[in-house]
């Protein structure tokens, strides 16, 4: 594209129209979560907002474009639930006299050469003018986050108002990991759609970005799959499942939050689930045993029966349609041979092919791969015996091995880390079997997962960033939400910017967080 001489060609603006009515005051200082790279304030103004007034206004198609598959985040007062903008305005009008009321532009760029990268955003916020500038629509999305959070609420005399505080304001923010997210797992205990929703909904505010959904376990497979249609229905647990169109609309709404959602089909291990079933019984291997596995119940597919590849390439085929974005959590781990050496069909072949059942965990997952047509991008866990030098690897065990890990192994992949000890966020609370999970470390504080370390002796970026892991042993859609929040948010803001070093202001700008996201209806654990 020919840039020379076109400086104005750059940039396309579109305009924010916010009503305000003027007062001033002295205040403490604004503290945000993720902590922006740079974050310059004021300390006296303030301009009293009416989120009803909040609009977007495109310029031109490019804009329009840009910010169209956003729309979930145009109206900031969809994000103060308490407001009622039928009578919003006679509120404000109450509170000041008419002629105070004044309106102001909030001019958001679209820079198409942006200097802070795909996420990254600068915000200004003066007496004069208000100006967002970003490159890409993660950068707009990031951005409206911000400025969602800097609207404070305020109340006088018994009415809720709401302000823009200590002007002028200037941030210059960009993410410093790529790959800020948390898993989920449904197919242990169910999550309604309205919880997954609201989950969605507090990643967009604290700028996490990926969603990890294990959408098959041992137990079940907890989404409809068009091309193997009774599979959840025999398998899922307690009989709950979402439909092929929930699982679309839920990756659609993730994407206008600019949320990647991740699914995960872990096999040949944790697949036991295929004998609950009426026609793939006998694609299972060692179903009737109890210690032949890592964690029961036991049961893993047979990769030497050509029955496995028929409905694994359905499972995959309708997962890459589910989930459009091109990549795929193939999981890999937790492949027991012993399951195998139990089986007397695959012991007999073995024989006959002069293979060991040590090969078989990498037979599968190479074969497995072939089905794949649309993956451009394929994520392991890093114990898979069968990984490609350009696939993603998740590393879920502790801290402490992690660099010998790396080094023994001379890992090059990309890596994003889970570390048990650090990022297990369901551990210390009981397990499955009423046991404390011992082995992960216990329960996770704050504290815990501000102090992560990611300064580590591995190649330059080959950290892409961290996930906590919310296994959903103990976890349903009654306690999920207090449990992810307030850990996740520290997690993201870890992710976001430096080494967190002064726990006492972390504790005060999270403390912060825990109110505003409390008045947005979540109901985060205290810290």
């Amino acid at each position: 594209m020919e840039r020379k001489g076109r400086v104005g060609a750059l940039f396309t603006t579109i305009f924010i129209l916010l009503g305000f009515v003027n007062i001033t005051s002295c205040l403490g200082k604004l503290s945000l979560v993720p902590s922006p790279k740079t974050f310059e304030q004021g300390s006296t103004e303030i301009r009293v907002l009416n989120p009803c007034k909040f609009t977007i206004q495109p310029e031109n198609t490019q804009t329009k474009d840009l910010i169209a598959s956003s729309l979930n985040v145009t109206s900031i007062a969809d994000f103060f639930p308490e407001l009622d903008c039928k009578n919003q305005a006679n509120d404000l009008l109450s509170l000041v006299s008419a002629s105070n009321v004044v309106s102001s532009t909030l001019i958001a760029e679209v820079d198409t050469n942006p200097v802070h990268g795909d996420e990254g955003y600068e915000l200004s916020l003066t007496e004069q003018k208000f100006s967002l500038k970003f490159g890409t629509r993660l950068g707009f999305l990031h951005g409206i986050a911000t400025f969602i959070q800097l609207v404070q609420s305020r109340t006088i005399n018994s009415r809720v108002y709401y302000s823009l505080e200590n002007l002028p304001i200037k941030i210059t923010d960009k993410p410093s990991y790529s790959h800020r997210g948390i898993m989920i797992n449904t197919a242990r205990h169910h999550l309604s759609l309205r919880t997954l929703r609201k989950l969605l909904r507090g990643m967009f505010l604290s700028k996490l970005n990926k969603l990890h959904w294990v959408i098959a376990d041992r137990y079940g497979i907890s989404i409809e799959l068009p091309s193997v249609p009774t599979l959840a229905v025999e398998t899922a647990p307690k009989g709950r499942y979402y439909k092929f169109a929930d699982v679309q609309e839920i990756v659609k709404l993730a994407s206008s939050y600019g949320i990647q959602v991740i699914p995960e089909f872990n096999a040949p291990g944790r697949t036991h689930y295929f004998d609950f079933t009426k026609d793939y019984k006998d694609i299972v291997s060692c179903a009737d045993t109890f210690m032949l596995c890592l964690e029961p119940v036991c049961g893993q597919i047979n990769p030497l029966e050509e029955k496995t590849y028929t409905v694994v390439k359905n499972i995959l085929q309708d997962l890459e349609k589910a989930f459009s974005d091109g990549i795929l959590h193939l999981g890999g781990n937790d492949i027991n041979p012993a399951c195998w050496e139990y089986d007397s069909k695959v012991v007999s072949a073995l024989n006959a092919k002069k293979m060991s059942v040590e090969d078989l965990g990498r037979v599968f997952l190479e074969r497995e791969r072939q089905l794949l047509t649309t993956t451009k991008q394929a994520i392991y866990w890093h114990d898979s015996p069968y990984t490609k030098p350009d696939d993603i690897l998740q590393y879920w065990h502790n801290f402490q091995g992690f660099e010998s890990y790396i080094k023994d192994h001379q890992v090059k992949n990309k890596i994003i880390v889970s570390f048990y000890d650090f990022l297990r966020l369901d551990c210390g609370q009981g397990g499955l079997y009423g046991n404390n999970e011992v082995w992960c470390g216990g329960y996770k504080t704050w504290e815990k997962i501000a102090s992560l370390n990611l300064r580590l002796s591995v190649g330059d970026g080959q950290i892409l960033g961290a996930e906590g892991m919310f296994e959903s042993d103990v976890m349903d859609g009654f306690n999920i939400e207090n449990n992810v929040w307030p850990r996740a948010f520290v997690l993201a803001d870890r992710l976001w910017g430096d080494a967190i070093t002064n726990l006492t202001e972390a504790k005060d700008r999270y403390n912060g967080f825990n109110q505003f996201l409390r008045r947005q209806g979540f109901h985060p654990s205290p810290l």
